[in-house]
């Protein structure tokens, strides 16, 4: 009995892991002035809000990926024998999101620094993934319904009016269309599980988390 509670509950264990809504990912290649990538780099990514450091090296490609990194502002600095020193500054990870930062080291000591305060690209060049995320000083300044009424969204605090704040939405929150589809098509997913009703998507106020969550 305690083998299979232990089977039954390890599955569980794993979608927990992997439903992490509050992390971003920092990845990129680093090469030479002459475009030669460069493997064994050493790279500290370092959160400027509470020190929090995670690390990495790049691959024999020239690359890395600095994953699950807590949403906020981050210095990054990049290591390796026979080149300065390098930091960008001003690097922020947004939620579900990945920071592009391509670095070229220049050849000299490691005991040299070069500072960049120049914030990275937000690129899409790993997917054709289209997202924009909605800060919460936005959602705080907002109201939660936007026309109220016995509509769809009827009178209820309803996260999901923020949808229209993204390019290509029109429509109410629950209605919306998003790029040319019928209205009420899309998927409402939470910490990565979908909370879509079965009845029909416009029906988020059996389904949606508390606005507060």
């Amino acid at each position: 009995m305690k083998l299979l509670r232990r089977l039954v509950l390890l599955p569980l264990i794993a979608t927990l892991a992997l439903a992490q809504s509050d992390r971003g990912t920092i990845t990129g290649t680093v090469s030479d002035p002459a475009g030669a990538v460069v493997p064994g780099t050493h790279i500290i990514a370092r959160n400027t809000e509470n020190g929090t450091v995670s690390e990495t090296v790049t691959t024999g490609t020239g690359n890395f990926t600095l994953s699950s990194l807590p949403a906020g502002p981050y210095e990054v600095s990049f290591e390796a024998t026979g080149f300065n020193k390098y930091v960008q500054q001003g690097i922020v990870v947004q939620v579900a999101l990945t920071v592009r930062l391509d670095v070229t080291l220049k050849v000299g000591s490691t005991s040299e620094t070069i500072n960049v305060t120049a914030e990275a690209p937000m690129l899409r060049t790993e997917n054709a993934e289209a997202s924009v995320n909605v800060t919460g000083d936005r959602i705080n300044s907002l109201p939660l319904n936007f026309g109220g009424g016995a509509g769809a969204i009827g009178a209820i605090r309803n996260q999901m009016s923020f949808a229209i704040l993204s390019p290509g939405v029109s429509g109410s929150g629950t209605g919306a269309r998003i790029n040319g589809f019928a209205g009420n098509t899309f998927r409402v997913m939470i910490d990565g599980q979908d909370t879509t009703s079965g009845n029909t998507q416009s029906r988020v106020d059996e389904t949606q988390a508390s606005v507060e969550a």
